[in-house]
């Protein structure tokens, strides 16, 4: 196990001297309703414990950084029920500035990991925008988009308040999962249609019509949990180790 780096537990004088040849981790998350049976916070602690666990094993001759978890993102969607929400354009101006200062504070790598679907367009407009003007090499992920890297992990896919987050909430924090509501799940959502492939659909309160949640969490088991995080925390840990093989030269 690797001792992990926390930015916010280091003096300027540590950043001014790891910095230059550091990876900085940024786990981004969301504080917003998640049906009647999970907390607010799960997709910020969520995105924190895979950050946190993938630096505690990964393998790399760079140091990598974890940056304090931004709770907040862009849930507006979830307005109708409970959230602590940035709009999309502050949104994308606090990731800027968050990369800006970062730079100026001598880092010049940086890998976002978002545990909210919600910020995931936002995150990847970012990341291809400040390199334009920073000299950085920024990386983005939602921690569902990396490939599994052990055989027989369960898939995690989308889906909000279901199975998989109930299930990793169930191993991360079962004192925190709740009893679904009776409804939920029972009408699908519109977004979730193909109607043609690659052709995004949503209309004006979908999210209140279908009471906050995409799909009922039946089935999902604390051992699911366990595996999943495990199966994200090791891809995570495997895309830093590639990440810095291949920005190391430019440290």
């Amino acid at each position: 196990m690797r001792d992990i780096i926390e930015l916010g537990r280091l003096t300027r004088k540590d950043v001014r001297e790891l910095a230059p040849n550091a990876i900085l981790v940024l786990p981004i998350g969301s504080t917003e309703q998640h049906g009647e049976h999970l907390p607010l916070l799960t997709d910020a602690l969520i995105a924190d414990q895979i950050s946190r666990r993938a630096l505690a094993v990964v393998d790399t001759p760079s140091p990598v950084v974890l940056a304090p978890l931004m709770p907040f993102g862009n849930s507006h969607h979830h307005l109708f029920a409970c959230a602590i929400s940035l709009s999309a354009e502050t949104y994308v101006s606090v990731l800027r500035d968050i990369c800006s200062t970062l730079s100026r504070s001598g880092f010049r790598r940086i890998i976002f990991v978002n545990g909210h679907g919600g910020n995931d367009q936002a995150m990847r407009l970012v990341s291809n925008d400040v390199i334009l003007d920073l000299p950085l090499t920024v990386a983005a992920c939602s921690y569902w988009t990396l490939t599994s890297v052990r055989d027989g992990a369960p898939q995690v896919q989308g889906g909000h308040a279901g199975v998989y987050e109930t299930a990793v909430m169930k191993h991360l924090a079962p004192d925190l999962v709740g009893t679904p509501g009776a409804d939920i799940g029972d009408t699908p959502a519109f977004f979730d249609q193909v109607l043609s492939n690659g052709l995004l659909v949503n209309r004006h309160g979908e999210w209140a019509r279908i009471g906050g949640v995409t799909e009922r969490p039946d089935g999902a088991t604390e051992e699911m949990g366990r595996l999943i995080i495990e199966d994200r925390a090791l891809a995570l840990a495997a895309a830093i180790a590639a990440f810095d093989k291949a920005s190391s030269g430019e440290a």
